[in-house]
């Protein structure tokens, strides 16, 4: 597929997402590189290839119920809750007609050109034990679904400990992670936990309560009012373009089914 064919399908899966999320009265967000292309270049970052969105957790367990049950007749949730080869902390709403070819990855063949949901869970600054404890296990859950172990880390640190990994598996790391990740109490702060360097990950529960509508691919969706705050926040200078070896996509390949 060209990237024009994947980034037209994100569109329409996008689209459906928020159609539900507009029936059921479900918030959402524009996230991460999503939010900075559509503030930056009114669309997609011109080197990206995929959409994120994030909801706070209870609208995305509400939304990950309603699309559970694979209403459409070619858009497919997968998530933990509802495929057990499935290896992500967050949620996906695949394009049933196509699929995707990753290197060294274990293989899930219900992937497809995809649009991504990070769940918002209440949580404060990690300090001590439990940023230890959440670090090591999405490390061992990303390390686990290595067919092979990545040559880039080749250590005689890290190659016993994705060999362990391997042979537990990723469904007991992804338990620990959402586990973690669901019982924060902080009031006055939200983010998506299940990431390495979480601590980047964290902002104010305000920011979530004002929205606004921001241009996207020639359309409109919904984004915190205070973006400027939160992508000064993720990427400082977000207006700065970074330095072309840095302008990289993901190592995915889709292809149509046949």
């Amino acid at each position: 597929m060209t990237i024009d064919e994947v980034k037209t399908i994100e569109i329409s899966l996008l689209d459906y997402i928020v159609s539900v999320c507009h029936e059921h009265r479900l918030n959402y967000y524009l996230a991460y590189g999503t939010l900075l292309g559509a503030v930056r270049h009114k669309g997609f970052i011109p080197w990206d290839d995929d959409i994120d969105i994030y909801m706070l957790r209870d609208d995305y367990q509400k939304l990950v119920s309603l699309l559970g049950d694979n209403a459409h007749d070619r858009y497919r949730l997968l998530s933990v809750y509802n495929d057990e080869n499935y290896y992500y902390e967050y949620a996906k709403v695949v394009d049933a007609n196509t699929m995707l070819k990753v290197d060294n990855l274990k293989e899930n063949k219900k992937e497809g050109v995809w649009v991504d949901i990070f769940p918002l869970d209440a949580i404060g600054k990690l300090v001590g034990l439990q940023k230890f404890f959440i670090n090591i296990s999405v490390a061992c859950r990303i390390l686990s679904v290595y067919q092979k172990f990545p040559s880039e880390k080749r250590s005689i640190v890290f190659y016993p400990i994705w060999a362990l990994a391997k042979a537990i598996g990723p469904r007991f790391f992804l338990k620990v992670t959402e586990k973690l990740a669901t019982r924060g109490k902080d009031k006055e702060r939200v983010g998506y936990m299940a990431s390495m360097g979480v601590d980047k990950y964290y902002f104010p529960r305000e920011w979530c309560e004002k929205t606004c509508l921001v241009d996207f691919e020639g359309k409109q969706y919904r984004a915190f009012e205070r973006y400027d705050d939160y992508l000064r926040d993720q990427y400082g200078d977000y207006m700065t373009l970074p330095p072309e070896d840095q302008r990289v996509t993901h190592p995915i390949k889709a292809y149509w089914k046949q």
